[in-house]
């Protein structure tokens, strides 16, 4: 009983370390700046209509 409780705790430590370090890599790789680049695209196509 002990030996599965101890076992599933740290099967999601793992887990969560993981998804962690996952996160913080694509963060860090660009994921920040993927969001500024499409940011101005959405305030650029309102004024492209006027424009036409």
């Amino acid at each position: 009983m002990l030996e599965t409780l101890l076992f599933s705790l740290a099967g999601t430590a793992v887990f969560a370390g993981v998804a962690a370090g996952l996160v913080y890599l694509m963060a860090a790789l660009g994921g920040g700046s993927r969001a500024e680049d499409t940011r101005p695209a959405h305030t650029a196509r309102p004024a492209r209509r006027p424009g036409r």
